[in-house]
């Protein structure tokens, strides 16, 4: 019988040894904590080593319990999924949109980073979350889709969400949070925190660092990150901070129904339809899927200057996962590699060891080689080469997307850009694009 404690903590040893891991993890399987640990430094200049009890920003982790407060509220009679974008925000310029659309991703909202932090840095302001009422109003952003029509990961729609469910419950969100999903679940460490905004601390906190000039540094220390000062009241999308004990006191206050019924926790795990019938691996502030081993499958994954971070739950037996990482910056393969490992064991598999992009790229590829798979292929996608390196260009959503294509050895292109391994044979490309699997032959 294979030691899962062993296969897990060996793994993640070699990681933290090739600069891929540095945080806190805690496995459950079958209603018994197999390991849990913290490895590396919780500050880059202080030297204060992570602890098991050490709070982490937990980037998009945070939507399910977006979602969950929205459900609460939706089984109380405070608001309805058929609740237009209108009610909450009268003259919104967004027709069609309903919270729903709001909860999957289907709304076709603009995202507002880009847009609200250029607008703090000009004003040198950090804006509280009623900010994104300005960006609704204001942006004059175009959607990218009819309400319905399209799926696109949007953090705009899930910072919304928190202004909602303020307005539907009279509290602010992190009181609403505190009060109706941290407390009745013990999650005693668990806060909805902005550092920058608010001027406070925590003592026993991770600090997320990004790796810069070879050097890790605080987000606000880079020029590429400092966008976090402006952006970081908003909340929502992001910004529940948590330890490992609360994600596993919170994974069994879901099974037993502590905030949320059975009814209402499977329709948030059930996959999104769109109005043409095409399905998407979401549900609300959930990816959603079914593992040939181990069942029913709910995760998500969280990423933010200094922050990588991951949460899986299976449905039909009594495991999960949670990982929190404090770096980033570090090789974007070998992470998302380490993630993936992780789940291996969780869903009872060995897993791969990790290698950095620069390991497994295949320099044996030649020109002949990679001019052979140029060409338009269907969904507007184009690759071409560019000073010797395969490139893609697609349309996604009315925005112009372009990553390199970096050849790995035993086969398989990896997509810089979005962190996925696609096929690519000359003919089909064949890969995770978009939000699902899917296939785009070539045009003759």
């Amino acid at each position: 019988m294979i030691d899962w404690k062993k296969t897990l903590e060996d793994f993640i040893t070699y990681s933290f040894d090739k600069g891929f891991f540095n945080g806190n993890w805690l496995l459950k399987k079958r209603g018994e904590i197999v390991s849990r640990g913290s490895l590396g430094p919780a500050h880059p200049a202080r030297g204060n080593p992570l602890r098991e009890d050490t709070v982490f920003e937990m980037a998009s982790v945070s939507k399910h319990f977006t979602a969950t407060a929205v459900l609460i509220l939706r089984d109380r009679g405070a608001l309805s999924l058929d609740d237009p974008l209108e009610k909450y925000f009268p003259g919104a310029p967004y027709p069609g949109i309903v919270v729903k659309n709001l909860l999957n991703h289907t709304s076709g909202l603009p995202d507002y980073m880009e847009w609200l932090a250029e607008k703090g840095e000009r004003e040198n302001t950090i804006y509280p979350n009623a900010a994104m009422e300005d960006f609704l109003l204001h942006s004059g952003l175009p959607a990218l889709f009819a309400p319905g029509e399209g799926w696109s990961y949007c953090n705009t729609a899930y910072a919304l969400l928190a202004l909602i469910i303020e307005k539907a419950s009279g509290k602010s969100f992190a009181d609403f949070m505190r009060d109706e999903i941290f407390a009745p679940c013990g999650m005693t460490s668990s806060c909805v925190y902005h550092r920058r905004l608010h001027g406070e601390t925590i003592e026993n906190y991770a600090y997320g660092m990004v790796l810069d000039g070879g050097v890790y540094k605080l987000p606000e220390d880079t020029a590429e990150n400092r966008f976090v000062i402006p952006l970081d009241g908003i909340e929502g999308d992001g910004i529940v901070n948590t330890t490992l004990d609360d994600m596993l006191a919170w994974d069994c206050a879901q099974r037993s129904c502590t905030v949320l019924s059975a009814h209402s926790q499977a329709e948030m795990a059930a996959p999104t339809r769109l109005k043409n019938g095409d399905e998407y691996p979401y549900g609300y502030g959930w990816r959603v899927g079914t593992d040939a081993d181990a069942g029913r499958i709910l995760q998500h994954s969280g990423g933010w200057p200094g922050y990588n971070t991951y949460f899986a739950r299976l449905l039909d037996e009594d495991s999960m996962l949670v990982c929190m990482l404090n770096q980033t910056g570090c090789d974007s393969l070998a992470r998302k590699e380490v993630f993936e490992g992780m789940v291996e064991i969780l869903c009872g598999r060995e897993p791969a060891l990790p290698a950095a992009l620069a390991e497994q790229e295949d320099q044996t590829v030649g020109a002949a080689e990679l001019a052979r798979r140029c060409g338009s292929y269907e969904g507007g996608i184009e690759v071409y080469t560019d000073n010797d390196r395969l490139m893609m260009r697609w349309n996604e959503y009315g925005q112009k997307v372009e990553s390199r294509l970096v050849p790995l050895q035993g086969g398989g292109f990896y997509l810089t850009e979005r962190g996925c391994r696609l096929a690519l044979d000359g003919r089909t490309i064949r890969g995770d694009l978009l939000g699902r699997k899917a296939s785009f032959s070539k045009k003759e």
